[in-house]
């Protein structure tokens, strides 16, 4: 990759090996791409105007999601405190001077926060994709494709026109260099997540390996409190024995682990039994019982005659 373009590898429909170039959009490019922007959208206006079917504009969709309940005004309030948290806990964890668990804890409250946040605001962006607005968007984003994709060997633009995007529209790699060249518009980043300020500093100060695995000091797997888990999310002991949250060992169904399970004890004599012998047990009750009947009745039988 140079300042200029980036190369991305993949493959064509037919599974043969394709070498694409994503050019830095030029300013002309985005000129025009504006002007597709604003044409585009005037004419789903128009169209909406003659009362054709058409898009909502997003001020539309606001009003519409608000009465519905799906984005309403306390949404916006909730979204809007939660980034003001996630800031807070950003500057205390730069300002430093506090015990190295409690920054772990700050940390820790900003992965939540953030992830709270996307799944809050998901709920309105999944609409998005009904306002002329974002059709707009897209078909800018569909021009400037046919700018700035060209093949890597020769130069040659990579799509003719939009009609030939539409077309191959689907393909993997044209799902492939559209990801390049969102990246290189707006930043997008697949692995967003994993750069974020508190991920990099759990990394930095040994709480996170580089597959964003929580981890302790000795690089051995933990949860959020710091207990012990393995590759399934189970607790284990320091031996890697699987224990559940008691700290009580289990096997591989969850079942508790007894390493010296004792007998059970005969309710009338207190003589152990010993489980799968229990019909054995049995003859030999049967047994003392006829003995202990005889003794009883020779018992009795001396008291008479005394």
């Amino acid at each position: 990759m140079d300042k200029q373009r980036t190369i991305v590898a993949t493959k064509d429909s037919k599974g043969n090996d394709l070498a694409l170039a994503i050019l830095k959009p030029s300013n002309r490019a985005l000129q025009e791409g504006q002007r597709h922007y604003n044409l585009k959208l005037a004419d789903l206006v128009r169209r909406a105007g003659e009362g054709y079917e058409s898009l909502i504009s997003r001020h539309q969709l606001d009003e519409y999601l608000k009465k519905i309940g799906v984005w309403t005004a306390a949404d916006q309030v909730t979204f809007q405190r939660m980034n003001l948290q996630v800031r807070e806990c950003e500057l205390k964890l730069k300002q430093g001077g506090i015990k190295l668990c409690e920054a772990r804890q700050l940390a820790l409250r900003m992965r939540d926060l953030r992830f709270s946040l996307v799944e809050l605001y998901a709920r309105r962006q999944m609409f998005d994709n009904t306002t002329m607005e974002q059709e707009a968007e897209n078909h800018r984003f569909k021009f400037l494709m046919t700018q700035c994709v060209v093949h890597a060997e020769t130069g040659e633009p990579f799509f003719s026109d939009i009609a030939d995007y539409d077309e191959q529209d689907g393909e993997d790699h044209v799902a492939d260099a559209a990801r390049a060249l969102a990246a290189e518009m707006y930043g997008y980043d697949p692995k967003a997540a994993d750069h974020t300020f508190e991920n990099e500093w759990l990394r930095t100060h040994g709480f996170m390996n580089e597959d964003g695995v929580l981890v302790n000091q000795d690089g051995a797997m933990v949860d959020r409190t710091g207990r012990l888990i393995n590759d399934h999310g189970q607790y284990v002991d320091q031996q890697g024995n699987t224990i559940d949250v008691e700290g009580n060992r289990v096997d591989d169904a969850g079942h508790v682990v007894v390493d010296d399970p004792q007998p059970y004890l005969d309710d009338e004599t207190g003589e152990p039994i010993v489980v799968g012998r229990q019909q054995g047990n049995e003859a030999s009750r049967q047994q003392g019982d006829e003995t202990t009947k005889t003794s009883t009745t020779s018992r009795r039988a001396k008291k008479r005659k005394g």
